[in-house]
């Protein structure tokens, strides 16, 4: 096994929040270079920064393939040198890193769509979180049905946050609200699955509220389990979650309300 070499691509529209966001990859080893690029990865970022030229984002491919690709065999020794224009907004690549490849051009390509699926690609949320979740999702979908089609709102959409980090919320209102509504489901046996679930969903409630993040506002909904004997851990789940500044119940009308009064106000 032999080491290819790669940089994540980014982009990243505004400076002055620094949330870029990972488009693509391009990965080379003695075979030659490989770019690959998400195409949905760039329409989160034209979706996310509606100020934004999208001919700004279309114009990524050829920027790269003209700028590194086709020069890549005329680098004199040191084709990595192309690499180092791209230090500054919008598109910028991390430092060359280490993975493992085997040196032939057939192999690069999969080495490219293997670092995609794992960096750069969002993973369908489905059925993740168990089918009860799904039922409450569908609840919401129903309900924001009209503003969903008005693209007032966005379902399972990945959001940069000052970590560095992308992550998923069910629904997301931008255009100026900034206001991401998550559902998380607590039908679990166990308040020791319930505490793990809560304190996960408090890490990511968090990272979405800190510094350099673009949410506004994160409503989480708190779908309670059935055993009534577990309504304690709940409330006190509850409680663990609101520590982060998001507004939590376990009332899904409620959420709805408040997530629709956020948008209309804004």
């Amino acid at each position: 096994m032999t080491a290819a070499r790669y940089s994540l691509i980014r982009f990243l529209a505004d400076p002055a929040r620094n949330e870029p966001i990972n488009v693509g990859v391009i990965a080379w080893d003695a075979s030659g270079v490989r770019l690959g690029l998400d195409d949905a990865a760039l329409y989160r970022v034209y979706r996310l920064n509606p100020n934004l030229a999208k001919a700004a984002v279309d114009h990524v491919e050829e920027l790269l393939e003209s700028s590194i690709v086709a020069r890549w065999g005329d680098a004199e020794g040191d084709p990595e040198r192309l690499l180092s224009p791209f230090r500054k907004p919008p598109v910028l690549l991390t430092e060359p890193m280490l993975t493992n490849g085997d040196g032939s051009a057939a192999n690069l390509e999969v080495v490219v769509d293997r670092l995609l699926r794992r960096l750069v690609r969002v993973v369908p949320r489905g059925n993740e979180r168990g089918p009860k979740n799904q039922r409450v999702v569908t609840y919401f979908n129903d309900r924001f049905r009209r503003l969903i089609d008005e693209e007032r709102i966005d379902t399972d959409v990945e959001l940069p946050t000052g970590s560095g980090v992308t992550l998923a919320v069910n629904f997301w209102a931008n255009s100026g609200a900034n206001v991401a509504l998550d559902v998380v489901n607590l039908s679990l046996s166990t308040p020791r699955k319930i505490q793990e679930r809560v304190y996960s969903e408090a890490g990511k409630a968090f990272d979405l509220l800190g510094s350099g993040s673009t949410v506004r506002d994160l409503i989480i909904y708190c779908a309670p389990p059935t055993d009534d004997n577990l309504g304690a851990t709940v409330a006190i789940a509850k409680a663990v979650i609101e520590t982060t500044g998001a507004t939590v119940t376990a009332d899904r009308e409620e959420a709805a309300i408040r997530f629709e009064s956020l948008i209309g106000r804004r």
